[in-house]
């Protein structure tokens, strides 16, 4: 498994993992801590697009 297959794998992971808390931390009422995992989420979704284009352009 290479490094770029990797890297994708693990920020779908976390995409996914922090997506979740950050809608349980959200609907719990903790509204701005779950906007940043929410953010945080999202950042990690764009990390796993670039590298999905990075083994799409190989």
């Amino acid at each position: 498994m290479n490094a770029n297959r990797m890297m994708s794998f693990g920020s779908a992971f976390f995409t996914i993992v922090l997506i979740c808390f950050g809608m349980l931390k959200y609907s719990a009422g903790e509204t701005r801590v779950g906007i940043y995992y929410l953010i945080g989420g999202l950042g990690f979704f764009i990390v796993f697009i670039s590298y999905k284009n990075k083994e799409k352009n190989r």
